[in-house]
Parts: C-alpha cells; sequence; structure tokens
C-alpha cells in the first residue's frame, strides 16, 4: 500500500488493480499445488474453478487484507509440499504460512500442527531428518511474524504476536447477547471498527479500575468468555453448532459488504453460479473419496480443520471462511475427476452422488436472512455524495423499509431531506434516529441542526440542551464544549446575549484551552449589542488565546481590536491574514474598508 501511494498517490482504484493483478495468481497456485497432490486433471479442474469463483472476485475488489488468503494459503501448503519432497526449503515453506498468519490470523495454529506432522511422516517417505524440518518451518514462520511482534514492542510496549484481538473476538462470539453465531458485539460495544478496539477498552479498564496494555485488554476478556462459556455450557455447545452450520453454509456472510447486493447490483461477473453452495458439498464428498491419500494430504485437512473449528469457536464472516475455499475447490475438483472415473460403476457412482446430494442438502439450508439495507444505506450515501438525490433518497427510502432500526440511515436521510430543502421530514428522520439511539450525541446534534434550519430556533435549542445532559462514556468534555458552541450560537440569534456568554464560560470552565470556545466567546463580547456583556478588552485575550491554540480566525482578533478604538492593529491584522491567506478572507475584504475609514477618521 504505501509503495502504490508513493508511485500513484492515494489512489484506490491502484490499489484494487493491484489487488486483481496478484489475486489472478490464485488459480496458478492451487493449479500446482493439485498437480503435486493429484494430478494434472484435478489440477485443471481446480484451477479452472477458481479462475472464475466469483467471491475471490468480490473480495479483490474490496480494500482489506483478507483477499490474500486465497493466494498465500495454497501457495503455503504448495511450498510445503514442495519441501518435503525435495527435502529443503522448509524456511521458505514456514515464511510464507507466516505470512498468511498475518494475514488471518487463526492460521497461528497451523504452524506447531503442521510443524509436528512433519515428526510424523514415515521414515519411508522422507529423506530430511524430521525434527531439523520442524525446527526449520518453525523458524521460518517465527521470521515472519517477527516484524510486527518487535514493532508491537516498540510501539505499544506490549508483547504481542501479530494483533490483540482474540479475547474480544472470543467474547462477542461467547457472551449472553451471542445468539445465533454471527458478529453480535455486547451492548457496550459499537459495532465499527473506529471504536471496537477503544470501547473493549474502556469496558475492561472500567470493571478492572486500572489501566490496561493491549494483551492484558485481550486476556481479561478472554478470561470474560471462559467464565461465561463455563457458566452456560449448553448454550456454548449450541452456538459452535449454529457456527458450524453457518460456516459451511452456501450464504456469504457479510461483514461490512454483501457479495449478493454486489452480485444483484454491479457485476454480472458475481453472478457466475459456482458458489460456495456448489463447492462446499463437492469438496465434503471429495475429502471423503480421497480419504485413503490422507498421508500425501494432511496439510489440506489441517488447514481445513483448524480454519473450521477456529471460526466455530468465535463467529462466522464471510472473510473468516475465505481461506478454507482453496483446499475446498482442490477437494471438490477431485471429486469430479472420481466421478467421472467412476461413471461405468454404478454401484460406486451411486455412492457418490448420494454423498453429493446429502451434502448439498447440509450446504444449502436456509439458516440466515441476507439483510442489504447496510449496503442500500452506503450506496444511498455514495449516490448522495455525487449529487444524486433523487437516488439517494430511492436507496435509503428503500433501505428504511428493510431495516427500520439503522441508525445511520435515517442520519442520512435527514441529510438528503435538508438537501432537498424538505426540513420536516430531515426533522423527522432524525427523531427516528434519537429514538432509536439515544446516546448518540450525533444524531441529537443533527436534529438540532435540522430543526434551525427549518426555523424552530427553540426547538433547535431544547435539542442542544438535552445533548448536554446525555449520560455516555464516549461523551467526552471537548465534545460537550462543541455543543456549548452550538447552544450559545441559538442563544445569540434568540437575542439572549447574557444567556450566550454564561454558556460559553460554562465550556471554558470544562476546557479552557478550546479554540472555538475562545474564538465565539471573543467574538460575541466584541460584538454584543447589550452594553453588560460587550467587554472588547477581554474579546482581545481571548482572541490571541484562540489564535495560540490553532485558530485561525483573525478577523475576530481584528474586530475586537476594531471595537476596541484600535482601527490600526484591525488594519493590520486583516491585512497581514489576507496576504498569508488564513481565515475567512471575505471577512477582513468585507471589513477593511470599514477599519481604514475609521483609521481615516483619526
Amino acid at each position: 500500500m504505501a509503495i502504490l501511494h508513493v508511485a500513484f498517490g492515494p489512489s484506490l482504484l491502484a490499489v484494487r488493480l493491484m489487488q486483481c493483478l496478484v489475486g489472478a495468481t490464485a488459480p496458478l497456485f492451487v493449479y500446482f499445488l493439485c498437480c503435486r497432490l493429484f494430478d494434472r486433471r484435478v489440477a485443471v479442474v481446480a484451477g479452472a474453478i477458481a479462475a472464475i469463483y466469483p467471491v475471490f472476485l468480490f473480495h479483490e475488489g474490496l480494500i482489506e487484507k483478507s483477499w490474500m488468503t486465497e493466494v498465500l494459503v495454497p501457495a503455503a501448503i504448495l511450498a510445503l509440499v514442495r519441501a518435503q519432497d525435495r527435502g529443503r526449503g522448509f524456511v521458505l515453506a514456514g515464511v510464507v504460512l507466516g505470512i498468511a498468519a498475518i494475514v488471518r490470523e487463526n492460521l497461528i495454529l497451523a504452524a506447531p500442527v503442521l510443524a509436528t506432522g512433519l515428526w510424523l511422516v514415515p521414515r519411508g517417505e522422507r529423506s530430511w531428518k524430521p525434527g531439523r524440518a520442524a525446527a526449520l518451518y518453525l523458524s521460518g514462520f517465527a521470521l515472519a511474524i517477527a516484524p510486527l511482534t518487535i514493532r508491537n514492542a516498540i510501539v505499544a510496549h506490549d508483547f504481542v504476536l501479530t494483533t490483540a484481538q482474540a479475547g474480544q473476538n472470543l467474547y462477542i462470539g461467547n457472551h449472553a447477547g451471542a445468539t445465533n453465531g454471527t458478529y453480535q458485539p455486547p451492548p457496550f460495544v459499537r459495532p465499527n471498527p473506529l471504536y471496537e478496539e477503544v470501547d473493549f477498552r474502556s469496558e475492561a479498564e472500567a470493571r478492572t479500575h486500572r489501566t490496561m496494555k493491549p494483551s492484558e485488554v485481550s486476556h481479561f476478556w478472554f478470561g470474560e468468555a471462559v467464565a461465561w462459556i463455563g457458566a452456560n455450557p449448553a448454550s456454548f455447545l449450541r452456538l459452535v453448532g449454529a457456527r458450524f452450520l453457518l460456516f459451511w453454509n452456501h450464504e456469504e456472510i457479510a461483514d461490512n459488504h454483501y457479495f449478493v447486493f454486489f452480485a444483484d447490483r454491479v457485476s454480472p461477473v458475481l453472478r457466475i453460479p459456482i458458489g460456495f453452495g456448489i463447492v462446499g458439498p463437492l469438496a465434503i464428498v471429495g475429502a471423503v473419496l480421497v480419504f485413503p491419500s490422507r498421508r500425501r494430504l494432511v496439510a489440506l485437512y489441517a488447514l481445513a480443520a483448524i480454519t473450521c473449528v477456529s471460526v466455530s469457536l468465535f463467529f462466522v464472516f464471510d472473510r473468516y471462511r475465505l481461506p478454507i475455499v482453496p483446499i475446498a475447490i482442490c477437494f471438490a475438483a477431485a471429486a469430479l475427476v472420481w466421478i467421472v472415473d467412476h461413471v461405468k460403476q454404478p454401484l460406486a457412482l451411486g455412492g457418490a452422488v448420494t454423498l453429493v446430494a446429502a451434502a448439498a442438502v447440509f450446504c444449502n439450508l436456509h439458516l440466515v436472512d441476507v439483510d442489504v439495507s447496510f449496503e442500500r444505506m452506503n450506496l444511498g450515501m455514495a449516490l448522495h455524495a455525487r449529487g444524486d438525490l433523487d437516488g439517494a433518497l430511492r436507496e435509503l427510502e428503500e433501505a428504511a423499509r428493510e431495516e427500520p432500526e439503522l441508525v445511520p440511515l435515517h442520519r442520512e436521510l435527514g441529510s438528503v431531506y435538508l438537501d432537498r430543502g424538505e426540513p420536516a421530514k430531515a426533522v423527522e428522520s432524525l427523531r427516528h434516529a434519537v429514538a432509536i439511539a439515544p446516546n448518540e450525541l450525533r444524531n441529537r446534534l443533527e436534529l438540532a441542526y435540522a430543526l434551525d434550519k427549518s426555523g424552530d430556533l427553540r426547538g433547535a435549542l431544547e435539542v442542544y440542551r438535552a445533548a448536554l445532559d446525555v449520560k455516555s462514556i464516549y461523551h467526552e468534555p471537548v465534545q460537550r464544549a462543541g455543543v456549548r458552541v452550538h447552544v450559545a450560537d441559538v442563544l445569540q440569534r434568540l437575542g439572549d446575549e447574557p444567556a450566550a456568554a454564561a454558556e460559553l464560560r460554562r465550556g471554558l470552565e470544562d476546557v479552557p484551552d478550546d479554540a472555538n470556545l475562545l474564538n465565539n466567546l471573543a467574538w460575541l463580547l466584541a460584538t454584543a449589542t447589550d452594553a453588560k456583556v460587550r467587554a472588547p478588552d477581554e474579546a482581545v485575550t481571548l482572541a490571541e488565546r484562540a489564535i495560540a491554540k490553532g485558530s485561525e480566525r483573525y478577523g475576530t482578533l481584528a474586530e475586537a481590536h476594531f471595537r476596541r478604538g484600535e482601527a490600526q492593529q484591525a488594519v493590520d491584522i486583516a491585512e497581514r491574514a489576507l496576504r498569508d491567506g488564513k481565515g475567512d478572507l471575505d471577512f477582513y475584504r468585507s471589513r477593511l474598508p470599514v477599519y481604514r475609514a475609521a483609521l481615516a477618521k483619526h
């Protein structure tokens, strides 16, 4: 990513093209792997399936790391098989697996399992020493993940192999609110990557009353999950079963982007009728049919089992299942070739077809209802950003019918209605957002803004003041300061300058160095019509403090000097700001003649 950024700038298209180019090697790795483990016919079938497998193409188009497993998993197995055949290359094989584990952390479990497998290869099937091979393999694995471990130690002063999220993820899948095997975070966690880590850490520290390192946070939630499992063994087993079924189900359980939505709305390529509902059953049957050759295929079986078991212990996303898909394609191709080879043996063929039918029923059960309202909302937001208000409204209203409790959806609807000049409808949508999530500050702020735009200043003031009373661990003093700026602005427009000044002063008691509070109070004290509020001397001091804290609103300082009778200082500040291009240039242009006229009178 860094190299692409340097070469092409902040271009997401360049990233996607790179991902597609690298992802195009996945069929080659699958082909060469099957050549090693099976024969050329299986390799051709497997490579062809991998080349047109639409879920691979889908993930290659997303800006995230999961797509790499479709390349790294077959590459890691191929490297290990080649090392076994040649008696060398075990370090390289370990490095490839280590890189795969960086992408998908549960593959860390594969390193000791596969190293143990090297010990168990019969003497007659190897030309290398098992202890040395296992040590070299683990050394390569450690070499690959060492940069991350070292960086974590330097930056976070904490020993973390790759990431410190295992405990949190285990708790997400195993707590009182987990009921169906999908992502169901506890109530104190906002379901957004921007906040998950912060929320888990804040809750852990609140429960333990101490500051915690990332590894300590993970250990804490691991313990909480284990405690819940110990207290609820029946519920845990039911969840494991549900997750196992979902893991092998034809549905792609989305994290952020829904494959079925993109297939329906974006690209016909994604509608190629080869999904996990076909590959999965064939893979299950293929794994059974080639089991007599299991010694040669131990890496396939081991990685498939590790992926399936680890995901079944946590929760299911399509990107968590992706590492098993190249393996499943290998087994599926083996099943197809086996069936063709036995087409003239009715008994064997009938048994295989029966197994395929049973596996197809198992993998194609209706277990979840796919809700694409989130994707509709994203599309609506993109259309809104592009200026297509009608298209945005169409998608957002359809999403609201599908999922009426999606808070960001109602916020976006409110924004679209405002841009369409329909403030009453915006207020209605935003009141719905507040009703669903009353402790989300943004909902109340956007509702107050909509009320303001609709002309209901007193309604806006009421909502802003209610926002100050929101009790939430996410409502920090700096956020409260921002709300007080809005409250003071509305009070000032309502003509109550003393109350506006008092509100801003209360904000400064909480956050004395907030540039917005300092600037707004300075402006009010400089320009107030109420003589009891007007204080140009204090306004100059406050404006200077605001600039020292990062504000570029030099117009406030110029105006404060002007109101204090210092026209020359006002002219100098405005002219310098114009030269430097800092602040509201139109304001300086409009006020400079006034300042100069006052200066000329003296």
